[in-house]
């Protein structure tokens, strides 16, 4: 018997029946979350709830810390919406009004966040689905950084610092 994983087991329980699914695999079309025979396209607070569950243990604690903080705001943001429906206006109009005073690295943070819960979705359920942070003025918005370089202590400098020293134990460091 085959092994089913989570993705295959929550395929069988949306369509229903193993053609269903070939069906909706063989065409390339989202696998549709069902109700009955009506087609109910993916709300953001559901989606949220979707990627939870996956930032367990495999995740470092500062990418779930962050996965906490932005996408609960996200659902808020926008409750009873469509993932469909947003536009790239309303996600940098979001982006923008949380990260306000914030300095640049937290910025690209967040994006970082929302760009990687966009992509997960598509991957995971819709592949029909734009990544609303794919659009050239984000990306440029939150960029990274850029820090300046580390300023230089000339070899002189260094040598003499090391050779001062009284103790021995101190010039070994």
């Amino acid at each position: 018997p085959r092994i089913r994983t989570a993705k295959t087991q929550w395929a069988y329980s949306c369509c229903g029946s193993l053609a269903t699914l070939i069906e909706s695999w063989a065409s390339h079309k989202p696998m549709p979350f069902l109700q009955g025979t009506k087609e109910v396209t993916m709300k953001v607070e559901k989606a949220v709830e979707q990627v939870f569950p996956t930032t367990g243990p495999i995740h470092e604690k500062n990418t779930v810390t962050g996965y906490e903080f932005l996408l609960p705001k996200f659902a808020a943001a926008f409750p009873d919406r469509d993932l469909e429906t947003l536009s790239t206006e309303e996600v940098l109009g979001f982006l923008t009004k949380l990260s306000d005073g914030r300095k640049k690295a937290t910025k690209r943070t967040r994006y970082a966040v929302l760009t990687a819960f966009f992509t997960f979705i598509r991957n995971s359920y819709d592949p029909q689905l734009e990544n609303r942070c794919d659009v050239a003025i984000l990306k440029k918005s939150f960029r990274p950084p850029k820090y300046a370089p580390w300023k230089m202590i000339e070899k002189d400098t260094v040598d003499e610092i090391i050779f001062r020293a009284e103790k021995t134990r101190d010039r070994l460091l």
